[in-house]
């Protein structure tokens, strides 16, 4: 698939049969979305998939944007800030990292309910 530049068909390939590292440089390096890396990363739920994404964007201002405002219910955003160079301009800071860290916030509250609720009903 690779050689006959079928990127999309390859990374469902390589998705299917756990090759999810591969899969998502290609999406990144080859079909160069960022909407789709973080979709592929949303469906696998894999942290490590997650680091992979963050390091291979996050010299990428426009890529910055999009994750700080899509990773809040996913992963803890402070690896992606950790992960940030020093001096990144990058638009719309302040609305990314109020909307990362309410749903950042959302998503813990959410938890922490399901855990009373658990505790609750078992005991």
């Amino acid at each position: 698939c690779q050689n006959n530049d079928y990127y999309p068909e390859t990374v469902f390939l390589l998705g299917r049969i756990g090759n999810t590292r591969e899969a998502l440089q290609i999406i990144i390096e080859k079909l160069e979305d960022i909407n789709q890396a973080i979709n592929f990363c949303q469906e696998h739920n894999d942290k490590e998939l997650w680091s992979d994404l963050i390091k291979q964007t996050v010299d990428k201002p426009d890529c910055v944007t999009l994750l700080l405002k899509r990773i809040g219910n996913y992963i803890d955003p402070r690896l992606l800030i950790q992960n940030m160079q020093p001096g990144c301009e990058i638009k719309d800071l302040k609305d990314s990292l109020v909307k990362m860290m309410c749903d950042y916030h959302l998503q813990m509250s959410v938890q922490e309910a399901c855990k009373l609720i658990t505790l609750r009903n078992y005991f």
